[in-house]
């Protein structure tokens, strides 16, 4: 026996959740742009429609402990004792997308004096 939905034989649409519109985060900045490898430091990202749960990555290295302060701000902590270069600057969302940008920062060694 075929059972069908009623509503539906009768040119009723199923009903459907709304959804985020796809919507990537975009980068309107970063600072600080370089670090010394001996201390690291904590590298804010400003941009738009940042969503909870987005990770900083530095190509190269991996991902970094990443804070969410609000849809237009992410803080992410640069470990010491990265190698010097410059490493490109991504985005990884909560759902595996990457984004990647045209930021990137620098680590330099300067020892202590």
């Amino acid at each position: 026996m075929l059972v069908v939905n009623a509503s539906l034989a009768f040119g009723a649409q199923p009903a459907t959740k709304p959804v985020r519109p796809l919507t990537l985060p975009f980068i309107l900045a970063i600072e600080p742009s370089s670090f010394n490898s001996q201390f690291g430091g904590v590298l804010s990202v400003i941009g738009r429609d940042i969503v909870t749960g987005t990770v900083v990555r530095l190509v190269d290295f991996g991902a970094l402990q990443t804070e969410f302060v609000n849809d237009g701000v992410l803080r992410a902590t640069v470990p010491p004792g990265l190698t010097e270069r410059r490493y490109p600057i991504e985005l990884i969302e909560p759902g595996g997308a990457v984004v990647s940008t045209v930021f990137s920062i620098d680590i330099f060694n300067t020892p202590a004096t």
